[in-house]
């Protein structure tokens, strides 16, 4: 994937290159011998077509970046699915088709021990938050963004003294809002309402999935999150709810958009403001302790509207686990 700017340099270059050949074919080998042209004639018509040919070329390379975006989403299998299931069957990158998760047989996220488990992650909410910081400030997360939004950060590296020290100029507004969250972000837990089976292809490889998430991060506020994450996700399985039917129409929509958040309508969320994260993850960034976490960590701004997936071992002070297959 390529910048704006980069794309704009690629078509001159391209444009330049071939006027400067088209010019030198068409004054010094092929339109002398065809028109017997005066040498002053001649000059001003091959700069003619030799702009034409330019230009012509110059398009044909931009149509080759617009031809890689549509080949890189189709890669990347930009609709979420598969909402449910354990991971155990390859498929497509896509969101939706059974209700399950990656961390086991499908079951409720509303159980006593969920409810035990939602108590003690928010009672060390502060110092994940913290951590959450911290990675975002450190130059780990230089890699990651890289990996999220390739081609968005123009990045200049400059050595320094000689002594092997880089510095990173960083030109995307984009970039600059993430850093934000290092002051300005919250941290949020949300369930997952539909997942991705081609978690299980790749450990390491990020894809698709929808999140639940709300500002109101009280063990009651999660638990409600869980069963609408579990309603809405048999929503989506079923294709429409009588019971939820503008959240039905809001996860119809399962084409994977980078950090969309869709609001849901309180009327069908018993009163909690909510709304649908779009995220990319893997399922080494869902690891808390020896199984996947059913909760995402999500780092939120409140107002520009930029979220990050922040990985579980990071939130426990851990390695990242670098394993690319199920044990």
């Amino acid at each position: 994937m390529f910048t704006l700017i980069q794309r704009i340099f690629g078509v001159l270059i391209v444009a330049i290159f071939a006027v400067l050949v088209s010019l030198v074919l068409l004054k010094y080998f092929l339109l002398p011998p065809l028109t017997g042209m005066k040498p002053e004639a001649l000059t001003v018509y091959s700069i003619s077509l030799a702009y034409g040919l330019g230009a012509a070329a110059g398009w044909l390379q931009w149509r080759h970046y617009q031809k890689g975006d549509a080949q890189a989403a189709l890669a990347e299998g930009a609709v979420l699915r598969s909402a449910g299931t354990a991971y155990d069957t390859p498929r497509p990158a896509r969101i939706g088709a059974e209700i399950g998760a990656p961390w086991g047989e499908p079951t409720s996220l509303v159980h006593p021990a969920m409810a035990q488990r939602i108590t003690a992650m928010l009672s060390h909410r502060s110092l994940f938050e913290q951590r959450a910081r911290d990675w975002i400030a450190s130059p780990a997360f230089d890699e990651v963004f890289d990996q999220l939004h390739k081609g968005l950060m123009i990045k200049l590296r400059l050595m320094l003294m000689g002594k092997g020290k880089a510095m990173k100029l960083n030109t995307s507004g984009l970039w600059k809002n993430y850093m934000r969250l290092i002051t300005e972000g919250e941290l949020l837990f949300g369930p997952v309402v539909i997942g991705n089976t081609g978690m299980s292809d790749n450990l390491q490889r990020r894809v698709p999935a929808a999140v639940l998430a709300s500002r109101r991060q009280d063990a009651a506020s999660l638990q409600l999150a869980a069963a609408l994450a579990d309603e809405i996700g048999m929503a989506y399985v079923m294709e429409g709810s009588r019971e939820m039917p503008a959240c039905s129409k809001i996860i119809a929509d399962d084409e994977y958009q980078a950090l969309r958040q869709r609001p849901l309508p309180i009327q069908e969320t018993q009163g909690l403001p909510a709304a649908l994260f779009d995220i990319r993850v893997s399922c080494n960034e869902l690891m808390c302790d020896t199984e996947p976490s059913p909760f995402v960590p999500l780092m939120v701004h409140p107002k520009t509207g930029v979220f990050l997936v922040v990985p579980w071992p990071i939130l426990l002070g851990k390695t990242m686990p670098m394993r690319k297959a199920a044990a």
